[in-house]
């Protein structure tokens, strides 16, 4: 678990200083990843997400599966 909590924290932290680091420009371009353009139309946007509600949607996956292997949910 504190394995994935330090990896989790460093790509939190490397998003993070993406987003300090980068030019406005860049942030306000077209988003590249064409699947998710219709909800986050703008680089910015999809770094965001990543940042705010995506964590919480795959931690909620992983609830979803120790609840179904009969496993305690520590999260």
């Amino acid at each position: 678990k504190q394995q994935l909590l330090e990896q989790f924290n460093a790509q939190c932290q490397c998003l993070r200083d993406l987003l300090q680091s980068c030019p406005a420009e860049k942030l306000a371009a077209e988003n590249p990843l064409e699947p998710a353009r219709a909800a986050f139309p703008q680089t910015g946007l999809l770094l965001v997400h990543m940042l705010t509600a995506e964590p919480g949607y795959h931690l909620g996956q992983l609830t979803g599966w120790c609840r179904a292997m009969g496993l305690a949910v520590k999260f």
